[in-house]
């Protein structure tokens, strides 16, 4: 009889982790279809000063 109350708990928390583990990653973003149009981040280098 416990075994079969155990299997839709389960599914429910398999269920819920799931949908936690969506909503952290969200993996639909990974393809958005937006133009970035940011110049590319340039550093100086300045010369050691000579004593």
């Amino acid at each position: 009889m416990k075994t079969l109350r155990r299997k839709p708990i389960a599914v429910i928390l398999g269920i819920v982790l799931v949908a936690m583990l969506w909503l952290a990653f969200r993996p639909e973003l990974l393809f958005v279809n937006k133009s970035v149009d940011d110049p590319f981040p340039t550093t100086t280098v300045s010369a050691p000063a000579h004593r």
